[in-house]
């Protein structure tokens, strides 16, 4: 917890692995496993903004943009907005500076009462 100090931005290597393709004809990522990282690395962003170890999460809604690549995936996320019960981050997907991902998730943050 960092108590109100934003950390930005979140970076996650995900090195490639044939277990998480998709496509076996192109050996390209499953779109789910990008969907999840995504998420995941939004959900990050949130727990680097808790102000409180009774703050809380869940992800309302993932808007998510997939040209799949054969490669290993950074994926950096960044806070967008931070209100009173919603949390807007934006994350990227990229191998070696190509972007191949781009994801919005919005998310119901409830601060606690203490």
């Amino acid at each position: 917890y960092n108590f109100g100090f934003s950390v930005q931005p979140i970076r996650v290597l995900l090195p490639y692995r044939e277990e998480l393709v998709g496509d076996i004809r192109r050996s390209r990522w499953h779109g789910g496993v990008i969907d999840l990282i995504i998420d995941s690395v939004g959900g990050m962003v949130g727990i680097a903004n808790f102000i409180s170890k009774e703050d809380k999460l869940a992800t309302i809604y993932l808007g998510l943009i997939i040209n799949q690549m054969q490669k290993h995936l950074i994926v950096e996320g960044n806070l967008v907005h931070l209100g009173n019960r919603l949390m807007v981050t934006s994350m990227q997907a990229f191998p070696e500076g190509q972007l191949v991902a781009e994801g919005k998730v919005v998310y119901n943050f409830i601060k606690s009462k203490s």
